[in-house]
Parts: structure tokens; sequence; C-alpha cells
């Protein structure tokens, strides 16, 4: 979300906030037990399956992009 999105010194953008990010193995599935995430901010397919994938991430990005230009 937008709140995550932080400027250095510099004006270049970094990403804050990784409280459910973590590393997993390849050769894990991607399958979480919970969806979990900020409401508004997670894709349909993610709250209707718990799977996460490239598109949830593009779901994200939209929203964020619609949050910094509203």
């Amino acid at each position: 979300k937008a709140a995550n999105i932080l400027l250095d010194e510099e004006f270049e953008a970094v990403v804050g906030d990784f409280g459910l990010a973590k590393l997993m193995d390849y050769k894990d599935t991607h399958v979480t037990t919970a969806v979990r995430g900020t409401i508004g901010h997670i894709a349909p397919e993610y709250l209707s399956t718990g799977k996460s994938s490239e598109k949830t991430d593009v779901f994200g990005y939209g929203i964020m992009l619609l949050e910094l230009i509203t």
C-alpha cells in the first residue's frame, strides 16, 4: 500500500513494512493457511483461493497507483 512506499534523501522509492514477508525455498509450495493483508489491497483471487501469484502483485501495485493519483 502507498503508506509502505518511502522516499530516501534522493527521493528514490524504498519499500517498507515487510511484516508478512518471508523467505521460502523455491521447492516449497506457495499455499498459505490463512489469507493475510490489508483489506482493499488484497487481490480477489487471493481472497478466494489463498494462493498468491504474479497477478496478485500486479493487483496490489494497481491499487497503490490508484491511491497515489486520487
